[in-house]
């Protein structure tokens, strides 16, 4: 079933173990920079194979329920994630516990989502997004295959 180039769909096999983690760095402060982390009910994930690794990872993910995560892909998308039930700022090093919390006041005094906040009123840069998978996978042939 999972091959090489053989798109499949990828879903966890249990609710609450999707975790969606946006990395942020701020163009003058670039020892302070920051996640967020965000866990969805569940989610679907569109995976191509492209090489016997990612197909042995894919494999071990969904038979030994090790985690999933869309960065040992080169090739995937995520289809959809929804119901959101935690959101949180992970801190990098450089930030003392002062400036953490000042942050984390000032986010939960606006009325802005967390990638607003970060973005237009701190001015942070989104760098990266990565999705993991916790707890076990599902994996079944992409019907437009």
């Amino acid at each position: 079933m999972i091959e090489v180039g053989k798109p499949v769909v990828v879903t966890p096999k249990f609710k609450k173990s999707v975790v969606e983690v946006e990395m942020f760095a701020h163009p003058e402060e670039a020892r302070r920079g920051l996640n967020t982390e965000t866990l969805w009910r569940s989610g679907t994930f569109l995976v191509i194979p492209k090489d016997e690794m990612e197909c042995i990872y894919l494999g071990a993910c969904m038979e030994q329920d090790d985690e999933f995560c869309t960065d040992n892909f080169e090739e995937w998308e995520m289809l959809d994630c929804w119901d959101g039930c935690m959101e949180e700022f992970v801190f990098y090093y450089g930030w003392s516990d002062e400036d953490k919390e000042a942050f984390q006041e000032e986010y939960e005094e606006s009325d802005m989502g967390m990638y607003e906040f970060a973005a237009d009123h701190k001015g942070y840069v989104g760098q990266e997004c990565i999705y993991y998978i916790e707890n076990g996978i599902i994996v079944e042939e992409h019907e437009g295959a």
